[in-house]
């Protein structure tokens, strides 16, 4: 009976924390009921058939307030997520170019990893709900909003510097970027070896992702560069003590 609440909360996305005792999951658990049932229904055929969740208990809102200009969503980690949506998603779309069901699908991985503080890997979850390519590939460039937030004004300073006589900050946004495609290639290559090795470890090759999405950073970069037969030492030692691998061994494994 433990096992099969267990493997319900899980399918809504209600994912152990790293750190999150027995006792506190449970409580949190106890807390979240269901909302905006029919806003996550058009989410549901991507974050189930990618990271195998079907998000019904987070609040969604509509406003501007505290939303950066570039930004057309946000998640508010708190005890229980909101995720706030830019008015015009209201419509269907922002800009004509990130529908409302592309952008709850990559809040809704944010919100159900809301109890993991991993941000080498979250955006790469994030952005795998898009259809665009380019952007599953590079839109894990910033890892929090604060990378993004210091690039811009990198730029803003480097195209006023020649006005000023500093060319030097145009050398820098350069190596800026670099830095980051260099980053973001290495991370990319990283998450796909976890992936890899996963497949030939779970009961189906397609639920890698959905392990993947309830590992630590360190987990991934660890099962990246092991041997299954490492990972599966690892998997049966963390199962014995650990909530979240109980939860991932009699789902996946």
């Amino acid at each position: 009976m433990l096992s099969e609440k267990l493997l319900l909360l899980n399918k809504r996305g209600i994912i152990p924390g790293p750190q999150e005792m027995e006792e506190a999951f449970w409580k949190r658990a106890d807390t979240l009921v269901e909302k905006n049932a029919e806003a996550w229904q058009e989410t549901h055929p991507k974050t189930s058939q990618l990271f195998d969740f079907s998000l019904d208990w987070v609040e969604v809102f509509y406003s501007k307030k505290s939303l950066p200009a570039w930004q057309g969503a946000i998640t508010w980690i708190d005890e229980i997520p909101k995720i706030q949506l830019h008015p015009q998603l209201k419509k269907g779309s922002l800009l004509k170019i990130y529908s409302r069901e592309e952008v709850l699908s990559h809040e809704a991985v944010h919100a159900a990893r809301s109890q993991f503080s991993e941000p080498r890997f979250e955006e790469h979850f994030a952005y795998l709900t898009t259809k665009s390519p380019w952007r599953r590939f590079l839109g894990p460039f910033f890892r929090t909003s604060a990378e993004s937030t210091l690039f811009l004004l990198l730029l803003l300073f480097c195209t006023l510097a020649p006005l000023f006589g500093f060319p030097q900050l145009f050398i820098l946004s350069i190596g800026a970027v670099a830095f980051g495609l260099i980053r973001l290639t290495l991370s990319q290559y990283i998450f796909k070896q976890c992936q890899k090795k996963l497949s030939a470890l779970v009961k189906d090759p397609a639920t890698a992702l959905s392990v993947m999405l309830r590992l630590t950073d360190k987990e991934i970069d660890s099962f990246a560069k092991s041997s299954p037969d490492k990972i599966s030492a690892y998997i049966a030692h963390e199962k014995k003590h650990c909530l979240r691998w109980k939860v991932l061994s009699a789902a996946y494994f």
